[in-house]
């Protein structure tokens, strides 16, 4: 039974990323060095890069996605601090974790690409 469970959520986990690619949000290419980044994590055959990101992460106090985001040992190329495009990944991010489970998610969609005050 649990096997079943868990084959339906990453069945339902799959739909999820292919929705996510193919959504309003992805389409236009702003966000294509992210997603690169990632997939070059994901490919990563090497169990000691693997485990130096995943150490960078807990030393940095930080979530793991956001420090495959920078490092350069998955792909090459940093991305800044700085950057605009991570600096409102790490908004969506922070949203997401202020939610106290009462709060509609779809509303974190809203800190992306939202008009700067």
């Amino acid at each position: 039974m649990f096997v079943m469970l868990l084959d339906e959520d990453l069945g339902d986990y799959e739909k999820e990323i292919k929705q996510l690619l193919e959504g309003e949000v992805l389409k236009d290419g702003k966000y294509n060095k992210f997603i690169n980044k990632i997939d070059k994590y994901v490919a990563l055959e090497n169990i000691e890069v693997i485990d130096e990101i995943k150490t960078e992460a807990m030393d940095g106090n930080e979530d793991l996605l956001l420090s495959i985001l920078k490092t350069a040992k998955c792909g090459g190329f940093v991305i800044s601090d700085q950057d605009e495009k991570y600096q409102e990944i790490l908004k969506s991010y922070k949203s997401y974790e202020s939610l106290d489970g009462t709060q509609e998610t779809s509303n974190i969609l809203a800190t992306i690409d939202s008009p700067k005050r």
